[in-house]
């Protein structure tokens, strides 16, 4: 079997094996000429396409749906992430350039795909001013000693993150996309990945 790239004593190059209608498989040689202009095909094509910003969103998605079965799934590759994020946050918290220069790189990402895709800058606004409202409503109506309470898991969330190293987040046990509330019943103090992972699905309260 011959790989992409391999050189024939003719100076020929292989490019791939292309499969006829009959059923017979053909192997396809080029000269450099030929194969530079191919390869240069590719790339125009690949160029076009990081320009569509849906095929962008497609493979980002696809992407990201693989990241998470995989990390449900593959057991090392979960240890290895949370080692991982373990790390980081150990760096984060013992070495302020890096907590900056990592803050820095993920705002930029961010930045560029805000001004760069009007629906993901739309769903974010969008987004925001929703749980924005809903949070003040929630919170408006409450009184004074849930009030307290919810301030005791910030609190918390704070002394487990600086005692750690991990970071801790506050998190709703129904979501407020679910119709959950923001109230002290409905609050718990996990770690982000753990509140990455749960997201906005319903099944981790049922499974806990």
């Amino acid at each position: 079997m011959h790989k992409a790239g391999d050189i024939r004593e003719d100076g020929h190059i292989f490019s791939q094996y292309s499969k006829q209608a009959n059923g017979k498989v053909y192997e396809i040689w080029l000269s450099p000429e030929a194969r530079e202009r191919d390869l240069q095909r590719r790339r125009d094509r690949i160029a076009k396409k990081r320009q569509d910003v849906g095929f962008l969103q497609r493979e980002r998605t696809k992407k990201n749906q693989l990241r998470r079965l995989k990390y449900q799934n593959d057991s090392e590759y979960r240890a290895r992430i949370i080692r991982a994020s373990i790390e980081t946050e150990r760096r984060k918290k013992d070495d302020p350039v890096f907590k900056i220069k990592r803050s820095s790189a993920r705002l930029r990402r961010y930045s560029e795909r805000y001004k760069s895709d009007v629906s993901f800058a739309s769903r974010c606004v969008e987004k925001a001013a929703a749980r924005r409202e809903r949070l003040k409503s929630d919170y408006a109506h409450l009184p004074k000693e849930s009030k307290e309470i919810i301030r005791c898991f910030y609190d918390l969330r704070a002394r487990l993150s600086n005692c750690t190293g991990i970071v801790f987040h506050v998190d709703h046990v129904v979501p407020l996309a679910r119709g959950g509330s923001h109230s002290p019943c409905n609050l718990q103090v996990i770690t982000s990945i753990a509140n990455m992972r749960k997201h906005a699905r319903l099944e981790y309260v049922h499974n806990s």
